[in-house]
Order: C-alpha cells, then sequence, then structure tokens
C-alpha cells in the first residue's frame, strides 16, 4: 500500500513540475496535456483556457486529438460545449473547484445533446475534467 501512495504521490509531482514548465516554457502546453491525460487515464485531452466573463476561449495544449477536430472545436464547437455552459449556468469556474464530466452533464443527458452528437461521437471525445 505505501508503494501505491509513493507512486501516486511522485506522479502528482511530476504533474506539477510539468504545469510549472508549461507556464515557463512556450510550446510546453502539450507535454503538460499529455501527463494530465496519462494521470487520468485518458485517451485524449485537451487544455483551454477560459474567459472570465464570455467563455470565449484559446487553445493551450493537445494530446491525441486530431488536428481537424481541434480547429472545428476552435472555430465553432467550443460555443456549444455543454460542460462550458453548465459551468457559466452554475458559477462553477472557482478557484479549486476541480470536477469531471459527468459531474457537470450526466451521462445520459450528454448524449442527447448536439454537442456530443455532431462533434464528440464522431470525434470518439466522451469525457472531460
Amino acid at each position: 500500500m505505501k508503494n501505491d501512495t509513493k507512486t501516486k504521490s511522485n506522479d502528482n509531482q511530476s504533474l506539477i513540475f510539468s504545469l510549472y514548465d508549461a507556464v515557463s516554457t512556450d510550446g510546453a502546453w502539450d507535454d503538460f496535456v499529455q501527463s494530465l491525460a496519462l494521470q487520468m487515464e485518458a485517451h485524449i485531452s485537451i487544455m483551454v483556457s477560459i474567459g472570465p466573463s464570455t467563455f470565449e476561449q484559446s487553445l493551450y495544449g493537445n494530446y491525441n486529438f486530431n488536428a481537424a477536430a481541434v480547429q472545428a472545436y476552435s472555430d465553432h464547437w467550443w460555443q456549444h460545449n455543454v460542460w462550458l455552459q453548465t459551468i457559466g449556468q452554475n458559477n462553477l469556474l472557482q478557484k479549486g473547484n476541480v470536477m469531471i464530466g459527468t459531474d457537470l452533464v450526466p451521462a445520459d443527458k450528454l448524449k442527447q445533446h448536439t454537442f456530443y452528437q455532431n462533434f464528440l461521437l464522431p470525434t470518439s471525445t466522451w469525457s472531460i475534467c
């Protein structure tokens, strides 16, 4: 059990160092996003910056996400992101607030949404953190 705790601590520390590198080194966001995805056992990950009032976003990093899908998200789909809408409607963009996609929108509700049907499903993306 101690080894699991030590491994988890090392993984967390490595992730924090990766974040510091991303903040201070041009082009390092993709490495951080990959580290985060691996830590969360995700097969795809993107990181966006959300504007405080408009929810306009800019892409910071990408891991294993099709370039055409990244472009489609940046050009159009971010405006229909049901997770961002839920965050805005419920004032969840708060310091220290960490949630996964199903905390924001239950899977059955997500699957009914246009964002899921026309963007997430074709890109094989099902969850976020």
